[in-house]
């Protein structure tokens, strides 16, 4: 009857081993799983593509790739084959700018609101991007295609390079053009026009390189309202 009576106690505590050790378990996967939802995901960089050939609005999800506005850490590509305007018609940061395909003609409009790019970011050949009263604050800019500055803001200390083959046209009567902590390096095509207002040094230090062509063709200014 002893016998028995070990023999059932033996069972009893190795079921309870067993079963204690299953509960250790359990309990060690739902900390894991509680420390895993508890560490913040980390935002990764991804490419949003404009898919909308009919242009529109940079705050409509839909006229994106992601069905989603792109947000800090996304590379921005407007390449989509069309004659098109994307109008930015909220404030955006980005982590790069690629824009102009291969043919026809892609526009990026700043008419108002601030366009921040944090890397290194390109206007393509057939590319086109309006500063008409909005802020550009770029890392290094690099102007295959054209660059249309009507009025608003460039700042970002860093360089807008204007390439051989490319543009910079400066027109618009009716708004100042700002450089705040800008360098802008031509050696293609700078015009201008008639119509331009003047051009403002507005905060740190702003540089005019040229080494192409640069066609003044008004009796505007260049002055100091702050900075260098």
């Amino acid at each position: 009857m002893e016998k028995k009576l070990a023999n059932l106690t033996s069972a009893s505590n190795a079921q309870y081993r067993q079963h204690n050790s299953r509960g250790l378990r359990r309990a060690g996967l739902l900390a894991s799983l509680a420390l895993t939802l508890l560490v913040p995901c980390v935002a990764r960089a991804a490419t949003v593509s404009w898919v909308n050939s009919a242009g529109g609005d940079w705050s409509q999800g839909s006229n994106w790739s992601t069905g989603i506005v792109p947000g800090q850490t996304d590379d921005v590509v407007i390449t989509l084959t069309g004659n098109y305007t994307v109008t930015l018609d909220v404030d955006a940061t980005v982590a790069s700018l690629t824009l102009g395909a291969t043919s026809k003609t892609q526009t990026l409009s700043l008419p108002t609101n601030t366009l921040t790019l944090k890397g290194g970011s390109t206007v393509g050949s057939h590319g086109v991007l309006e500063l008409a009263g909005g802020t550009l604050v770029a890392a290094g800019l690099t102007v295959n295609g054209a660059l249309n500055w009507t009025g608003g803001t460039m700042s970002g200390g860093a360089t807008t390079t204007i390439t051989a083959e490319a543009t910079l046209t400066i027109s618009g009567g009716g708004l100042v053009k700002s450089l705040s902590g800008r360098t802008i390096s031509n050696a293609g095509t700078v015009t201008w026009t008639s119509d331009a207002a003047d051009i403002q040094s507005n905060g740190g230090s702003n540089v005019f390189n040229n080494t192409g062509t640069f066609n003044a063709e008004n009796n505007s200014q260049m002055s100091i309202g702050g900075g260098t």
